[in-house]
C-alpha cells in the first residue's frame, strides 16, 4: 500500500507539472521599423507558420518597445541594436545572440560636393547622442575641428536638411532614399565604408538577432529552420528588389514608402545576415571600439561566450 501511494504520488506531481507547462501559441518576432525589416519581407510575406507553429512579425519605432520587450520577455524573438542586447545580457542573460542582420545604415551628407577634408570648422547635425551613431560619427571624423549639434531624431535632422537650414547631417536608411527624392544630396562619408578602413574589417555589426534562452532550449529545430528561412529571406531582398518593395508595401510596414524609395534604401541597408559565431569576431571588434568611447553601452565589457547561440 506504501509503495502504490508513493507512485500515486509521483503520477500526481508528474500530471500537475505537466498541467502547468504552457505550449507556446504562437512564436512572436519583434524588430524596429526601417532597415531591419527588410530582412524579414519573404518571411512576413510567406511564413505564417513555421514546422506548424504560428509566427507573428511586429514592427517598431525607437529603441525603448524592443528593450522594454527584451526585459518583460514579450517575444520570444527580438531585433535590436547589438549593444543594447549586450548591455540587457549583463543585468540578465535572458536572450542568446542569433546573429547579425545589419551591418550599418549611416551617411554623412551635404547639399553641396564635399570631402571628409573639407569639414574643418563646419557645424554637423546628427542624432543619437550617447548611442552608436555618436561613437561612430566621433571615430570616423577623428580629431578634425568640427562641431557636432545633436538633435532629437533622424527625422528632425532630415526635416533641417530638407528646408535647408542644415548644410551637413548624418542620415540612414532609408530616411536617405526619402530625402533623395526631394532634394540633391551629396555623400560626404559612407560611415561602414570609413569604418571598415579605419578598423581594418567587415563593417560594424548594427543589428542582431536575440533569441530567448529557454525558447531555444525547447524549440530548437524550430530556430535552425526560422534562421535559415532567414537567411534566404535576406537573400530575396537584396536580389529581388522590385518583389521585395511589393511585400514592404502589401504588409503595411513602417515608414510608409513609396515603390522606388524601398528599392533605392535596399543597397545603402546593407542588410545581410550572419550567424552568431560567425559574427563573434565583428562583435568583439566594434564592441572593443564602444568601450573606448562609453562602456556602459555594452554593460562595461565584452559579453562571454555564453552570449552567442551555439
Amino acid at each position: 500500500m506504501k509503495r502504490l501511494i508513493i507512485v500515486l504520488s509521483f503520477m500526481f506531481i508528474l500530471i500537475t507539472i505537466t498541467g502547468c507547462k504552457k505550449d507556446i501559441e504562437e512564436v512572436k518576432v519583434l524588430m524596429p521599423s526601417g532597415a531591419p525589416t527588410l530582412g524579414f519581407l519573404q518571411m512576413i510575406h510567406d511564413d505564417e507558420e513555421i514546422m506548424g507553429l504560428p509566427v507573428s512579425y511586429e514592427s517598431v519605432s525607437g529603441p525603448d518597445l524592443l528593450n522594454s520587450a527584451m526585459t518583460s520577455k514579450s517575444h520570444q524573438i527580438v531585433v535590436a541594436p547589438t549593444n543594447m542586447g549586450a548591455k540587457l545580457y549583463k543585468i540578465n542573460p535572458h536572450y542568446l545572440y542569433a546573429g547579425t542582420l545589419t551591418f550599418g545604415n549611416l551617411y554623412l551628407v551635404s547639399n553641396e560636393a564635399l570631402s571628409i577634408n573639407d569639414l574643418e570648422n563646419e557645424t554637423i547635425y546628427a542624432f543619437g547622442e550617447g548611442g552608436t551613431p555618436e561613437i561612430l560619427l566621433r571615430k570616423v571624423l577623428g580629431d578634425r575641428n568640427v562641431s557636432i549639434q545633436f538633435l532629437n531624431s533622424v527625422n528632425d535632422v532630415n526635416y533641417g536638411f530638407t528646408t535647408g537650414s542644415y548644410k551637413v547631417v548624418l542620415l540612414a536608411e532609408p530616411v536617405l532614399s526619402v530625402t533623395k527624392t526631394k532634394k540633391e544630396v551629396h555623400t560626404v562619408i559612407d560611415i561602414q565604408a570609413e569604418y571598415q578602413s579605419l578598423m581594418g574589417t567587415s563593417s560594424y555589426p548594427q543589428a542582431g538577432v536575440f533569441i530567448s534562452r529557454d525558447f531555444v532550449s525547447n524549440n530548437e529545430a524550430f530556430v535552425d529552420a526560422f534562421l535559415e528561412k532567414l537567411q534566404k529571406s535576406v537573400e530575396f531582398t537584396n536580389t529581388d528588389k522590385e518583389s521585395a518593395s511589393d511585400y514592404y508595401i502589401e504588409a503595411g510596414l513602417l515608414p510608409d514608402l513609396p515603390k522606388q524609395v524601398i528599392i533605392n534604401a535596399i543597397p545603402g541597408a546593407n542588410i545581410e545576415f550572419l550567424n552568431s559565431q560567425a559574427s563573434k569576431p565583428l562583435i568583439e571588434t566594434y564592441f572593443n571600439m564602444i568601450l573606448d568611447f562609453k562602456g556602459q553601452l555594452i554593460g562595461g565589457s565584452l559579453p562571454d561566450d555564453e552570449f552567442y547561440l551555439g
